[in-house]
């Protein structure tokens, strides 16, 4: 069985209706498509932000089939049971991803139009190639019009990313204004549109289409369609049985572990206050994917592109993160960002950067507190991917002896050499770059360490007697960690000897070390250190 994923070239992997002319494994998601259609009259506009690889496309090319009338592909979906007529109307289907952004402008107004003289063509209506998009668009509903075709409707998919791409291109400004002045015109053809359905990663405040598109609704944090893309836990247990009897059979595990393991590393998406959270689709889909072999637990939606993003935010504006900790955003942040927030060389405040990482995927929603919003990392998964990013900026790339001299040193049971090297690891970071907080470098020790095969390290972890900075695991050796900033290696290691944060630890090792730290940035940067065996 094959889920979610087809072994057809990648065109296909987004196209519904190759899932259900080749039999591939659907999770019926028509309910929304139904919600958006029976509201058109009404409410003909919609927006919906979702981090990429999220199922945007497919959702797009559900409604693309429903908008054409083609019933036969619902069969046995919501949407075919339902009282949708299926009435077809002419549908202009933009993918904005397959746009090509270049220098000069003349390639990528040409390829803009191109595209939407070929969505016209397939109405009779003729479109000059050398035609601005924007009057092109019009042209095209127009002509579709007077051809008495009807109103058409449009979905446009991955709308921002022509724009994020100009970022990276010289002399991008020009490509900007034109991919602006073609959404400008969607304004003024509303009466000519029946449906608009338009999609990114990004709402950009400053793009026409949500400051003069009065009737657009927008879904991204609307909790009705909270799970228009992901998977809930009911829609995870109803539609991947076989597979989990699969897993069973191959594994020995039962059905209760595999649960918990899924819901560990690919759970804890969150798109609305207080609504359930869901599953990542991409990561879902890989790892019961049969034809690939797979069945194994990895990250399937962090490999699917770079990350480059989270470490150039990471560059440009330090920034920490220990496991279950939230970060707090005020949550016009989410929705006032400007295109040009994301240049490489622009200014981006911390609350902008947990924003940008929020919608990208890399964190997710955890509650609303009044007019903020607590954010947090989702699951395992994403962990991983910023431990690897923040370990390779900090320290990897830069002083990779220190990072293989603390694996040498837990290696080879010398704690005086791992204790030097975490000193030396947290004297890295240069000035400009630290935060006088002491989780900052809790944090760095944390990323680290929690890469290393074989290492077991808990932060913040809770004993008996109260929460230690860090508790490591190595074989057979408990190492406690506490640390004091601006304060005393003698009292970080007094504290643990006090509290005695081995025991209750959930941890086991015959033998145990403590080692209290005091980082000392009053003036300049000093690190000292005091180890004790038990």
């Amino acid at each position: 069985m094959r889920y979610n994923v087809c072994v057809k070239p990648m065109s296909t992997l987004s196209s519904f209706e190759a899932y259900m002319r080749n039999g591939l494994f659907y999770v019926d998601k028509t309910e929304f498509a139904y919600n958006m259609l029976r509201q058109r009259s009404a409410v003909p506009f919609f927006f919906l932000a979702r981090p990429r690889r999220w199922g945007k496309t497919l959702m797009v090319s559900t409604l693309e089939a429903a908008l054409r009338g083609r019933r036969e592909l619902f069969d046995g979906l919501f949407l075919g049971a339902s009282d949708y007529g299926f009435e077809p109307c002419p549908v202009i289907r933009l993918d904005m991803s397959q746009l090509t952004v270049s220098d000069p402008i003349e390639e990528t107004r040409s390829h803009l139009t191109s595209m939407i003289a070929e969505a016209a063509a397939a109405y009779g209506v003729s479109i000059d190639p050398r035609s601005a998009p924007g009057n092109a668009l019009q042209m095209a509903l127009s002509g579709i019009a007077a051809r008495g075709k009807g109103c058409a409707a449009i979905l446009i998919d991955e709308y921002d990313t022509p724009l994020q791409d100009s970022l990276y291109l010289k002399g991008g400004e020009p490509v900007r204004d034109m991919i602006r002045d073609f959404y400008a015109r969607l304004k003024p053809c509303s009466d000519l549109i029946s449906f608009l359905f338009i999609t990114g990663v990004t709402r950009m405040n400053n793009q026409s289409i949500f400051s003069k598109l009065n009737n657009l609704r927008d879904l991204t944090f609307d909790p009705d369609y909270s799970s228009i893309a992901g998977y809930t836990q009911i829609e995870l247990e109803r539609y991947f049985t076989e597979g989990f009897d699969e897993f069973s059979a191959v594994t020995g595990r039962d059905r209760e572990w595999l649960i918990g393991e899924l819901e560990r590393w690919y759970d804890g998406y969150r798109f609305a206050d207080g609504a359930e959270s869901v599953y990542n689709p991409v990561s879902i889909n890989s790892f019961f994917d049969m034809s690939y072999g797979r069945m194994r637990f990895g990250s399937y939606w962090a490999s699917t592109a770079s990350s480059r993003m989270i470490y150039d935010l990471a560059r440009r504006h330090p920034f920490m993160f220990l496991p279950g900790e939230t970060k707090r955003i005020n949550e016009g942040v989410l929705q006032n960002f400007m295109i040009e927030d994301f240049a490489s060389d622009a200014f981006l405040s911390e609350e902008q950067v947990y924003g940008y990482l929020y919608l990208a995927g890399y964190l997710t929603m955890d509650r609303h507190a009044g007019r903020d919003i607590l954010l947090r990392i989702p699951d395992h998964e994403v962990e991983l991917v910023i431990c690897e990013v923040l370990a390779r900026l900090y320290v990897e790339e830069t002083h990779p002896s220190i990072a293989d001299g603390l694996r040498k040193a837990l290696s080879s049971d010398d704690m005086d050499a791992f204790s030097s090297g975490l000193r030396d690891l947290l004297l890295i970071p240069p000035y400009d770059a630290r935060v006088s907080l002491e989780r900052y470098y809790q944090s760095l020790i944390y990323v680290v360490l929690r890469l290393m095969d074989g290492v077991d390290v808990r932060c913040e972890a809770h004993t008996a007697n109260g929460r230690a900075d860090l508790i490591v695991q190595y074989g057979h050796r408990l190492i406690v960690i506490e640390l004091k900033l601006n304060g005393s290696a003698e009292d970080a290691i007094a504290q643990i000897e006090d509290r005695r944060y081995w025991e209750g630890s959930g941890l086991s090792g015959r033998d145990v070390y403590l080692l209290g730290i005091n980082i000392d940035d009053s003036d300049n940067l000093s690190i000292s250190w005091i180890g004790k065996r038990l």
